[in-house]
């Protein structure tokens, strides 16, 4: 990591988002409001893992450099540290001590360089850990843009999407959550 990236502040400037589009009144339609997901291109699970490794690294990094006190605590933990008690199931990816508590940290990587409006996906465990800590300043995002590109990357320090400090800040685009099964069995 350079000095460039290791230096950069993460604050971030949220604006207000606005919300799903809502019926027009009056026009006697009871259907519900429409959700369009944007389009967001879609890279392989391999590259997926890439990114988010390389993401995570940088955020090691960044957070070592704010903080006294950083655990790595997800799966890629488990491979890079050998950390037995590492797991994605926890939700979060970094523990930081912060004043008299621990900030909670899940990491977000992009490879795409920021843009006025990023799009990024929370998984089952990370949605209910950020719902478990929405009262509190605990859980925080991590975001990570231009990932691969090291004189490019950025870090930003996001609130918890369903905290009253996010809450108005982030949009839903999409409710579905992926799955993956294999129905034609090994047989």
């Amino acid at each position: 990591m350079d000095e460039a990236f290791l230096a950069q502040s993460g604050r971030a400037r949220l604006d207000t988002v606005a919300g799903v589009p809502r019926p027009r009144s009056g026009s006697g339609s009871t259907t519900k409001p429409r959700i369009v997901v944007a389009n967001m291109k879609r890279a392989s699970e391999d590259q997926r893992s890439a990114i988010g490794l390389v993401g995570e690294v940088a955020a090691r990094a960044w957070l070592q450099r704010h903080y006294p006190d950083v655990r790595w605590v997800s799966g890629y933990a488990a491979v890079v540290n050998g950390d037995d008690e590492a797991s994605d199931s926890l939700g979060h990816d970094f523990e930081v001590a912060w004043r008299d508590t621990t900030r909670l940290y899940e990491v977000k990587a992009l490879s795409d360089p920021v843009a006025e409006r990023v799009e990024f996906e929370l998984g089952p465990s990370e949605v209910d850990a950020a719902r478990r800590h929405a009262r509190s300043n605990r859980y925080r995002i991590l975001l990570i843009t231009s990932a691969l590109v090291p004189e490019e990357r950025r870090v930003f320090d996001l609130p918890n999407p369903f905290s009253a400090q996010g809450r108005d800040r982030f949009r839903m685009v999409s409710r579905a959550v992926r799955y993956r099964c294999s129905p034609v069995g090994k047989g």
